[in-house]
């Protein structure tokens, strides 16, 4: 009996900076009430104490969550953000984005670096909340993945067809997938980044391998060093996993499309109570998310999910803060300024 239960748990895994600590604890007690499965551990992995004098951040939660919650400091990780940022450099790339490659690579290398985690693990950013009861395991016992954002965010879609045949899409992210994994492709118009997704440690381990054998590197660096430096985002772990799966692992995941709204905004403009998505959708939207992304018009300028017509409306000079709100249903999105 005890270990029918333990192939039903799941652990949640969730990388966090310093900053965003504050943050956390809402997202977390949302995700306890509402993930159907059994939750046994979340993880945190975070920066660590700075001396011994910074408090224990495990104050910051209360309740029936805090027995659950275990800090894991990114520094026991066999590699570092300092060696993200010189690898990068190496590469030739001149952007600011050591953080945003080396939290990808905290949760892909989760299984190796967090020792007695479940093999089963939600990924889960720190700023999203769910907002109705959801699944992340089937009857059968496979993981369910959302397939997320589309590659193309294309305006006034009725139908999938409107994103295009899978070899007319063009988009950073699958290219770095088939540089770094031999015989990776994609399997549908789909990214499946939804700011959350169900991994599984024998699926990614072999996705890690791979990878490993054809570079001769640790997945970490072969990840960094086949991506394109001259863009600020140019790899997704999630797409990464999730149609790595799909081609290798079919039989092992099920899909599904779950409607979510995602506020964007620059990183030093805080949004403030007037944008409170939980207030506005009561459990009519499974997953809610505000994201402030550090440079936030220079990743639009080469972000590859926006056509031209809408990169204009996004970088229009005349909005005077940049705040965009996505509606996805159905595997239909919707975008439009605030």
């Amino acid at each position: 009996m005890k270990n029918i239960m333990q192939d039903k748990q799941i652990d949640i895994m969730v990388p966090v900076a310093r900053k965003d600590l504050d943050m956390l604890e809402p997202g977390l007690k949302r995700a306890v009430k509402y993930i159907t499965n059994n939750i046994r551990h979340i993880y945190v992995v975070w920066q660590g104490p700075e001396n011994e004098n910074d408090p224990d951040p495990i104050i910051k939660f209360e309740g029936s969550i805090r027995p659950k919650v275990i800090f894991v400091d990114e520094r026991t990780y066999d590699f570092s953000l300092q060696q993200v940022k010189e690898v990068l450099v190496d590469h030739g790339s001149s952007h600011n984005h050591g953080n945003w490659y080396f939290q990808q690579l905290l949760k892909m290398t989760c299984f190796r670096n967090i020792p007695g985690i479940l093999p089963r693990v939600l990924i889960h950013d720190c700023d999203i909340a769910f907002n109705a009861p959801i699944n992340f395991l089937d009857e059968e016992g496979r993981g369910v993945l959302s397939i997320g954002y589309p590659f193309r965010w294309v305006e006034n879609v009725t139908s999938f067809d409107e994103y295009g045949p899978l070899e007319s899409i063009k988009h950073s992210h699958i290219d770095m997938g088939r540089r770094l994994l031999p015989g990776w492709d994609i399997a549908d118009p789909f990214s499946g980044m939804h700011h959350h997704q169900l991994i599984e440690q024998e699926l990614m381990e072999s996705l890690l391998r791979d990878a490993e054998q054809k570079h001769d590197l640790p997945f970490w660096e072969a990840f960094l060093r086949n991506v394109d430096p001259v863009r600020w985002n140019g790899a997704c772990e999630y797409v990464l996993y999730y149609h790595y799966v799909q081609g290798k692992f079919p039989d092992r995941v099920k899909l599904r499309h779950i409607s979510g709204v995602d506020l964007i905004h620059d990183a030093n403009e805080p949004l403030d109570d007037s944008f409170d998505l939980i207030a506005d959708h009561n459990n009519d939207i499974p997953v809610l998310g505000r994201h402030g992304f550090t440079s936030l018009k220079i990743r639009l300028q080469t972000m590859d999910y926006i056509p031209p017509k809408l990169r204009e409306k996004f970088l229009d000079p005349s909005v005077e803060r940049m705040v965009f709100r996505l509606e996805l249903k159905n595997g239909i999105l919707r975008v439009d300024p605030c």
